[in-house]
């Protein structure tokens, strides 16, 4: 039952032996299952915490990108195997870690041991490797040398690329936009391959255009006055005031395929960023799993959020002016 072994079971159904045999050695029996109450939740998590132990299981059509009525009537599937060390609401894992890893490893210690994957590997808080069989994240303690945890992942399939041909807008096409009311010819025109017509009432209601599933972004719409459209007659009106783009598989969104912002792509890590934009950053914290920085320009406001367990942007948000809480309006 050690970690090696574990790793060796991800991918595999909850109904497979060696994964029964798991859970009913370590998991006193327990079966996944997913949540009749939230049908639109496609995971579910196995918590062992007297022995630092997780277990996350995911919906087989989910997981691997297949169609959406295939969800929630197939398999569960292992994809995920979170060893810890020694926490308030955890026992640390009390079995060998995989790839020869010890909770009292150091960082310089774990980077030789994954050494073979060296070419995969992207660090910030944490280091993170891409392995044939799964992802594998090391979070460091910061107050002592050693390990916090070790995550191994099947990340998510990635939905196929559209194949809707279409140009899709440069950042300064999208920026060039921002201010215009909904009700805008202009707009609606520099955007019509994003066929808007029909999407007032999602822009009055939730004040967004989801196409994610369909080219990987939002755009997002605000009062006029938030962004320094003034207190005439149609400060009130919905005006285009924001793009993000999407990642692969965040928010189940497909990948936008398009430039972003100052260069930067989806496979930088938070570092990379940083370096992109040239600046420090106006805004910036990070939590265990994930950050986020904002900067302000002249003409625009950027924020990215980034996963701290695979250390890359995960969303990129290009603002309009006054847009995010705090900026500074445009000059008038």
């Amino acid at each position: 039952m050690d970690g090696d072994w574990l790793v060796s079971l991800i991918g595999r159904s909850s109904e497979h032996p060696g994964v029964e045999l798991c859970l009913d050695e370590l998991a006193r029996g327990q079966r996944p299952e997913l949540d009749a109450d939230d049908p639109e939740t496609y995971f579910d998590w196995i918590v062992l915490n007297e022995i630092g132990l997780k277990l996350g299981f995911d919906d087989e059509a989910w997981l691997l990108a297949l169609d959406d009525d295939l969800r929630g009537s197939g398999k569960l599937l292992l994809s995920q195997v979170w060893f810890h060390g020694d926490r308030p609401d955890m026992q640390p894992f009390p079995f060998a870690l995989p790839f020869s890893l010890l909770l009292s490893d150091g960082r310089e210690e774990v980077r030789r041991k994954l050494g073979d994957h060296e070419g995969s590997r992207r660090s910030y808080i944490s280091d993170m490797w891409r392995l044939p069989q799964c992802m594998v994240t090391v979070s460091y303690r910061q107050e002592e040398a050693g390990i916090e945890w070790v995550y191994c992942q099947l990340p998510e399939s990635p939905w196929p690329p559209s194949l809707e041909d279409v140009e899709l807008p440069t950042p300064e096409q999208f920026a060039r936009l921002f201010g215009l009311r909904w009700s805008s010819v202009a707009l609606r025109d520099a955007l019509r391959q994003f066929q808007l017509e029909g999407r007032l009432d999602q822009v009055r209601k939730e004040g967004v255009v989801d196409l994610r599933r369909e080219h990987g972004i939002e755009l997002h719409f605000a009062k006029a006055r938030q962004i320094g459209g003034g207190d005439g007659p149609f400060a009130d009106s919905p005006a285009f005031a924001a793009v993000t783009y999407y990642a692969a598989r965040e928010l189940d969104s497909r990948q936008w395929r398009g430039t972003l912002p100052f260069g930067l792509d989806f496979s930088d890590t938070p570092a990379d960023v940083g370096r992109k934009v040239g600046k420090r950053p106006a805004e910036h914290h990070d939590v265990e799993l994930s950050g986020y920085a904002v900067w302000h320009g002249r003409t625009w406001s950027l924020e990215v959020l980034y996963s701290n367990l695979e250390n890359r942007p995960l969303r990129v948000s290009l603002m309009a002016p006054g847009y995010w809480p705090g900026s500074p309006l445009p000059a008038s």
